[in-house]
């Protein structure tokens, strides 16, 4: 007869226990799942599994993720017994910075995967993972326990945030108390969750053989590892979380393995996994000597290892793709910004092109859901009615500019650097909606960047910082007060600032103390972001970032870079400050064209690069154009599409617009 799981914590039964262990087998595990893998719902927080249709892919996009060199580190050193399997305690929900997804996806790995939240459990069953799930929290103790266990904060982040966790830290839940005693007060988040041996899991699955053990779990790493029957289970490669831990910590880790017969491999300092520690068995691994193994393999080889492809399955380009993104010459993006790699560095390029690029969206845009936070893109029925709608726009006044001057050379680009979430306050909307343009939206802070990825803009999308500097940096970033308020104020943004987030300083060094707004931003040149998307030549460059324009604008080379059109933001600038932009466009080959002083962008000035505007003189242009020309420009209708009614409505709207260019 056996008891219950609170009377097996009661009388502290051993972890091999059989009723322990029939117990987390009949109540705690679930079985491999013989379904296709659902990645389309909640699960699709990162790009990295959704996306990817092939292993390659996949490695791309993970390239900075631990999982590469502990895979590397466990097919050249450790023999293949049967089928691979691994072990990870703390899996969240089987996507979200996964470890082992992609070993099972692709390279026909199984395991064991063990969660303690109940959230992210319920996410893990949904994605019909290849691999034993466990649920239940993991021992400090080699018997089984009940303890007050506080959920992952990046749980409600994601919820909060459209489930872009990039700035949230990755770690799971915690323990509050081993035991329930240990808790004073009343905690409402912590939540009493049964705790099991490591081993007892193990058993339950009957894996004793197991070629990667992924442990990360928020502190008692080695607690758990104490309990382990080193003697009863075969270990080959170990992947222990190390962010965090002060120097005496990881010294008593360290020291724990080299006492069970484990050699230190190598620390992963960058990504996603910061800190990481991978230990090998010592009977696979000799240390330097067998270094030589791993120095020998050639990008084929480690191809192979990566993909799971055989010889003849290589395909060249595939191959180059992998050279150009060789985990091994590549430096994290911490290290490109100690090292200021130039802005057109090969690997800078790849990071932004796998990690902070999105492509244009073949789906149709979403403009009912939270982006519709003014009515200026969710109602219109027509490009005209979004003319009427946006009409103290300054995009509108570009985009004449644009038609009337520039030659058409293929599709129209746009660059908008401070693009929120895609809709609000956008300059170009409706340039891509109505008129066909694609481009580049840069947007940093997360919260509208989550929202922009979910409109379906058919532009690249690029989330990430520009650079002040003609090289990578890292830098403090307020986030945009707009986005709180217009969460309070039901996004109605009459009477709110409409500026973006700011910089708060450029090194982070410079901040003394801590504030709970700021957020640390990876920033890239804009030259970069450019490279990446492989856009080099744009029609209307949409500059809106806070007061630091012209630093950015300084790092453009425009001799590589050809830019027809500029808006610049100049709102809240002293006559210094828009003299001096004034002469850096003069000197850069750009006159001055219009200043718009209403609507929702007070103070943008516009200059056109001198080859397709010689000031005055082509005004004459301007002047001669009829209100049904400059009709057909905004809205795209040919001459035939015009409609009498519209163009009489047009007429009237105009002298409010732009009366003083139209005769």
């Amino acid at each position: 007869m056996c008891l219950s799981f609170e009377k097996m914590v009661a009388e502290k039964v051993n972890m091999d226990d059989e009723c322990l262990v029939n117990y987390v087998k009949g109540r705690r595990l679930c079985y491999p799942s013989a379904l296709q893998y659902n990645l389309t719902t909640r699960t699709d927080r990162t790009i990295e599994h959704v996306r990817p249709i092939n292993s390659l892919q996949s490695f791309l996009l993970d390239k900075d993720a631990p999982w590469i060199e502990a895979l590397i580190a466990v097919e050249t050193f450790v023999p293949k017994r049967g089928q691979r399997n691994f072990l990870e305690c703390g899996a969240l929900d089987g996507v979200t910075f996964s470890t082992t997804l992609h070993l099972e996806r692709f390279l026909n790995w199984t395991g064991i995967l063990i969660e303690a939240d109940d959230r992210f459990y319920s996410d893990l069953q949904h994605v019909h993972r290849r691999a034993y799930g466990v649920h239940a929290c993991v021992s400090c103790e080699p018997h089984p326990s009940v303890a007050l266990f506080k959920p992952s904060p990046i749980y409600i982040a994601m919820t909060l945030h459209g489930h872009n966790v990039t700035n949230v830290n990755p770690g799971g839940g915690y323990l509050v108390g081993r035991h329930k005693e240990e808790q004073n007060g009343g905690d409402t988040d912590s939540i009493e969750v049964e705790c099991v041996p490591i081993y007892t899991a193990i058993l339950a699955a009957n894996i004793t053989r197991i070629d990667l053990f992924v442990l990360d779990i928020e502190g008692v790493e080695l607690d758990v590892l104490k309990t382990l029957p080193f003697h009863k289970v075969d270990v080959a490669v170990f992947m222990i979380e190390m962010y965090g831990k002060s120097e005496e910590e990881k010294k008593k880790i360290h020291t724990f393995f080299q006492s069970k017969g484990y050699t230190f491999y190598d620390s992963f300092q960058g990504g996603l996994h910061p800190g990481d520690d991978i230990f090998i068995k010592n009977k696979y691994y000799k240390g330097d000597e067998d270094m030589v193994r791993l120095k020998n393999k050639t990008h084929k080889d480690i191809f192979k290892i990566i993909t799971g492809r055989k010889e003849e399955d290589i395909d060249s380009k595939d191959l180059e793709m992998q050279r150009a993104q060789d985990v091994t010459k590549c430096l994290s993006f911490e290290e490109m910004v100690a090292e200021k790699v130039t802005m057109e560095d090969e690997c800078l390029v790849n990071y932004v092109k796998n990690r902070r690029l999105s492509y244009p969206s073949k789906l149709p845009y979403n403009l009912t859901t939270r982006t519709d936070h003014t009515n200026l893109h969710a109602t219109p029925l027509s490009s005209f009615q979004s003319f009427l709608l946006d009409k103290d726009a300054p995009w509108i006044e570009a985009l004449i500019a644009v038609e009337l001057f520039v030659p058409k050379r293929g599709r129209r680009h746009f660059l908008e650097c401070g693009a929120l979430d895609g809709v609000t306050y956008s300059t170009t909307l409706h340039l891509e909606r109505f008129l066909n343009w694609t481009g580049i939206l840069m947007e940093v802070d997360d919260r509208f960047y989550s929202d922009l990825e979910h409109v379906h803009r058919r532009a690249y999308g690029v989330h990430a910082c520009a650079s002040r500097d003609s090289h990578p940096s890292l830098t403090l970033f307020n986030p945009s007060p707009i986005y709180t308020q217009s969460i309070r104020n039901g996004r109605n943004f009459t009477n709110v600032n409409p500026g973006t987030g700011y910089v708060v300083s450029e090194q982070r060094s410079e901040i003394n103390g801590s504030h709970v707004d700021f957020l640390e931003a990876e920033c890239i040149p804009v030259y970069t972001a450019l490279l990446a998307a492989n856009i080099t030549t744009i029609d209307l460059f949409v500059l809106d970032i806070e007061g630091v324009e012209l630093d950015v604008l300084k790092t453009l080379p425009f001799e590589k870079v050809h830019v027809a059109v500029f808006m610049i933001e100049m709102a809240g600038k002293s006559e210094e400050e828009i003299k001096i932009h004034n002469t850096f466009f003069k000197s850069k080959g750009y006159t001055f064209y219009d200043s718009l002083h209403g609507g929702m962008h007070p103070g943008d000035d516009i200059f056109i690069k001198n080859e397709y505007y010689r000031g005055e003189e082509d005004m004459a242009k301007l002047k001669l154009a009829t209100h049904r020309d400059i009709f057909k420009i905004i809205t795209g209708s040919k001459d035939e599409e015009v409609n009498t009614y519209d163009l009489k409505s047009f007429i009237m709207a105009s002298h409010q617009v732009f009366g003083h260019l139209i005769i």
